[in-house]
């Protein structure tokens, strides 16, 4: 996938300070992304699904697109904005964002869903407390890569 509009160039320290910031290991594959693009837009229009919303497990799945990933700087603006309005757990890490304004997020926790990708819904009523509902997507931030296609 090319990306066009990508931030500049940032070293692998400046990510250690991010990951000193959040308090949360980044996983390599994404830390290997964020260093050598820097986020960007697709050049191509491209889609994933996904499979279920909220705690519906009869709902029908989706496409949606990836209209951008965030560079550096917008991983920590967005970041310190959802969580400061307890819109996501701070064990997550926006990542991307949909035409639509959801979320594509990383999970950071320090358990078997580490580097995980989830799909956060802005505009659905929130489940626990006043977290915004998100559903799994890919086991790994790779393979969340390789689900993207063009229509």
């Amino acid at each position: 996938m090319e990306l066009i509009d990508s931030g500049k160039v940032i070293s692998s320290i400046k990510l250690k300070k991010l990951e000193q910031l959040i308090g949360y290991v980044i996983p390599n594959e994404f830390s290997k992304f964020i260093l050598t693009s820097n986020g960007g837009v697709p050049r191509e229009q491209v889609f994933f699904s996904v499979n279920e919303i909220g705690d519906n497990k009869d709902s029908e799945p989706f496409e949606t697109d990836v209209q951008f990933f965030l560079n550096y700087d917008e991983i920590i603006e967005v970041y310190d904005n959802l969580v400061s309005e307890k819109l996501i757990k701070k064990d997550f890490l926006p990542i991307a964002f949909d035409s639509c304004g959801n979320v594509i997020l990383l999970c950071l926790r320090n358990d078997e869903k580490h580097g995980s990708v989830f799909y956060a819904f802005h505009d659905l009523l929130p489940i626990e407390e006043d977290y915004w509902q998100m559903v799994y997507v890919s086991n790994s931030f790779d393979s969340f890569l390789s689900m993207l296609h063009s229509l």
